[in-house]
């Protein structure tokens, strides 16, 4: 995580993304605020994924892929659970902790997600930035 001096140097001529959690907590200390799904939401039609867990074939056993899945599944299950650890940890109501894990994150990678990836990686091609290969393409 960055230091605060990264936080810090955002001023009125210089800008800055922040994300995850650390996101939640300086939003308001800002006069400016986007907030990425919201916006690529409203230009795309589809939902942001901020992180995609993936791996090679073959490169992750079946009781490490198992064992991911089972922790997913049980935070999924659970998230009454985690919303408290998480209110904890970070110093914020239960109430905020619910909704944020309820409504702003889903742990689904689903068609609409699929598409989205892909629509990133097209305009990220058409900026000409190196992208990686994506969907054994």
């Amino acid at each position: 995580m960055p230091d605060q001096k990264h936080f810090d140097m955002i001023d009125a001529n210089v800008g800055g993304v922040i994300i995850g959690d650390k996101a939640l907590h300086v939003r308001n200390h800002y006069r400016y605020a986007y907030d990425l799904s919201e916006e690529w939401r409203k230009m795309t039609g589809l939902p942001f994924a901020f992180a995609v867990w993936a791996y090679y074939p073959g490169q992750v056993s079946s009781q490490f892929l198992s064992k991911m899945n089972d922790a997913m599944r049980w935070g999924v299950n659970h998230l009454e659970a985690c919303a408290e650890r998480w209110a904890a940890a970070y110093k914020v109501s239960l109430q905020e902790a619910t909704r944020y894990l309820t409504q702003s994150l889903d742990f689904r990678f689903d068609a609409s997600k699929h598409k989205a990836v892909e629509l990133y990686y097209q305009a990220l091609v058409k900026l000409s930035a190196p992208a990686p290969q994506l969907f054994n393409q």
